[in-house]
């Protein structure tokens, strides 16, 4: 914490391209094997989050809405409604379908999110752990779990069973 009451990042993560000493940008490819190793290196929790996140997008543009895997994996594992949580008792649901997301926008905004205040809250954690990574992980992850949560439930709370939701806060909705 610095005078001002502000914590300052100690650490912060390289990004691929900013690394590279010849000025010349590398394909493409190695870009993003370079930022998803960074990343992994830099927390454990965000990579995985990001990644989940990725597989689970392509997963829900790949099949069609009234496909075998959209209906029976997707819309009852990954999709929190009254139906999906409170009647069949799928409460994993409300943790998974943060993962989830309903077009390229809203999963390029809660990526940017995710990563811009993910680093944010590991660095709290680091300052309030003095300094160890021991809780981090466990810390991020714990924090990341009770956000879906909360965010499912204060859906569920509001919706009056009518509708679906996808994605961390809660809010997309159809």
């Amino acid at each position: 914490v610095d005078k001002d009451g502000f914590y300052r990042v100690t650490t912060t993560f390289q990004s691929p391209i900013r690394n590279n000493s010849n000025n010349k940008l590398p394909p493409l490819t190695q870009t993003i094997k370079n930022y998803f190793v960074e990343l992994h290196k830099y927390s454990p929790t965000l990579f995985h989050g990001t990644l989940s996140s990725i597989v689970l997008f392509f997963a829900w543009q790949l099949f069609p809405t009234d496909s075998f895997v959209s209906k029976k994996v997707l819309q009852n594992h990954f999709m929190t409604s009254y139906y999906n949580v409170v009647r069949t008792r799928r409460y994993h649901a409300l943790i998974l379908s943060a993962f989830s997301h309903a077009s390229f926008r809203h999963i390029a905004m809660n990526l940017y999110g995710f990563l811009t205040f993910g680093r944010s809250v590991k660095q709290i954690l680091l300052q309030n752990n003095g300094g160890g990574g021991g809780l981090v992980l466990g810390g991020l992850c714990s924090f990341v779990i009770m956000a879906a949560v909360f965010g499912n439930l204060t859906f569920l709370a509001f919706d009056g069973g009518q509708g679906s939701c996808v994605g961390l806060s809660g809010v997309t909705c159809k």
